[in-house]
């Protein structure tokens, strides 16, 4: 199985603890993976290839998994 990296970052600075992450594919969304204190939250998952990154229900951006993204909110 993959992984991928999402850090969730305020757009101030710091972390955000306990956001709620997940990646879109073409054939469906992986489970939700909730944000640990350093922001980072790890995504393991069987498709890889392009996909969207929701951080608590809100679409993100993009990103190509496995892979590691920065997404500020």
């Amino acid at each position: 199985m993959a992984e991928s990296v999402v850090v969730v970052q305020r757009n101030g600075g710091g972390y955000v603890q306990g956001a709620r992450v997940s990646l879109g594919f073409s054939n469906g969304v992986t489970d939700s993976v909730y944000t640990d204190s350093d922001g980072e939250a790890i995504i393991s998952h069987s498709t890889t290839g392009r996909a969207t990154v929701y951080v608590d229900g809100n679409e993100r951006g993009t990103m190509n998994a496995p892979g590691r993204k920065l997404v500020f909110v």
